[in-house]
């Protein structure tokens, strides 16, 4: 089983689709079906971002893009704490590693046949549910799972149910 994140589980959809014999299970944990120019912009405002070297400013737009409000709000002295940490601890490096994805199609994802979940935040502002709803139209059986008043990091968010929806649609997966 193969479970993923964001744009990293395209490699994953891509896997399944090209090779279904490596791939048994798909975990789609709030992912995009194609490199779109929606995308294209996000890199762009967070490679500027990085830019002005400012960890803080980095941190900030990362923190929105990735977590529905509930979470910023019940979490707010963790993520202060978690901000300040990073601030301090920045390195040049922090947001090299940023690239502008080129646009393209996506995976051919009908061709994906194996039992696939999907899962996602209602509140995701990095990849917004519309995209779950045309992985879904596009992989055959897929199943789709929304967290209600979850961002883009559901694992994070919703740890329990995060789980709980893993070890449900995987049989075999240890429930103790």
């Amino acid at each position: 089983m193969w479970v993923g994140l964001g744009l990293g589980v395209m490699f994953a959809q891509q896997l399944a689709a090209d090779r279904p014999d490596r791939v048994a299970r798909l975990v789609v944990d709030a992912s995009a079906p194609r490199i779109s120019p929606r995308l294209q912009l996000m890199s762009k405002v967070l490679q500027t971002a990085t830019a002005t070297r400012d960890p803080g400013l980095l941190f900030d737009l990362n923190l929105l893009l990735a977590h529905g409000e509930a979470f910023l709000t019940t979490h707010a002295d963790d993520i202060a704490t978690r901000r300040k940490r990073f601030v301090a601890e920045a390195r040049p490096w922090y947001g090299s590693a940023l690239t502008e994805p080129a646009e393209g199609q996506g995976v051919a994802r009908d061709r994906i046949t194996c039992p696939t979940l999907l899962i996602y935040g209602d509140e995701d502002a990095e990849m917004p549910l519309r995209y779950a709803r045309e992985l879904q139209a596009g992989i055959p059986g897929s199943q789709l799972t929304v967290f209600a008043g979850t961002g883009h990091k559901c694992a994070e968010e919703q740890p329990d149910q995060f789980a709980e929806a893993i070890r449900s649609f995987h049989p075999h997966i240890n429930r103790s």
